[in-house]
């Protein structure tokens, strides 16, 4: 048989107004730059990632993090939400997409992103501390259009990054005492809903009760005037 007619849209056919276009310069020795950066865990490695990719626009973040930014703007739904994560080097998944979740989409885009002529920024916090998995990192980005660049972040902070921090520690804490508010707000309607049915439900109890007393009031009375008619 034949199925169903439909039309297919290429990328190439999208509005301006929907999509984002970003065009980059060529270098001038002709390589793009993907750049390492080896940092220490928990000591605002992130927060210099965002200052680095405001100083240097044309670098194209790769890591996990981007992953979910991705999949929360292109409206992915995740168990209990984009907000609960305990770290940003590697989110929990939790989106009951196989792809997104077995790591198969992190493959794909490591496999595709060095096909694409741009400067990319690769942060694996744990991966580019450890040899072999900077190695393998390191390996994908083998073909001639490309040069390695190792950024060791260490060393006393600057002042722009101290603030950065800082930031970052007092968003942290809002968002965890919005994600707090937010959660008792759920837990109390849950309460007063659980509550409302245990109301309604010893409602239905008792008047079943009464009705079941009324029946058996009307079979006895039955019985009785049956008797006298005896």
């Amino acid at each position: 048989g034949v199925g169903p007619k439909f039309t297919c849209h290429m990328v190439q056919d999208a509005a301006k107004a929907h999509v984002k276009l970003t065009t980059y310069a060529a270098p001038a020795d002709g390589k793009y730059d993907v750049a390492f950066p080896v940092s220490l865990p928990d000591e605002g490695t992130f927060a210099w990632l965002d200052m680095f990719l405001e100083k240097n626009p044309t670098y194209t973040e790769l890591s996990d993090r981007m992953i979910m930014d991705w999949a929360q703007k292109s409206g992915v739904w995740k168990n209990r939400g984009y907000e609960n994560k305990s770290c940003n080097d590697k989110p929990e998944g939790n989106f009951q997409v196989k792809e997104l979740d077995d790591g198969s989409i992190r493959k794909a885009l490591f496999s595709i992103a060095p096909l694409q002529s741009r400067n990319y920024i690769v942060m694996e916090v744990r991966g580019n501390l450890m040899k072999d998995t900077r190695k393998e990192l390191l390996s994908k980005f083998e073909m001639p259009g490309f040069k390695k660049t190792v950024l060791v972040v260490v060393g006393e902070p600057t002042a722009d990054f101290k603030k950065k921090t800082a930031e970052y520690t007092l968003k942290a804490k809002q968002e965890a005492s919005d994600r707090a508010f937010k959660e008792k707000k759920m837990e109390e309607k849950r309460q007063k809903m659980q509550a409302k049915q245990a109301k309604e439900a010893e409602k239905q109890k008792k008047k079943l009760e009464k009705e079941r007393a009324k029946k058996l009031a009307e079979a006895k009375k039955k019985m009785e005037a049956e008797k006298k008619k005896k």
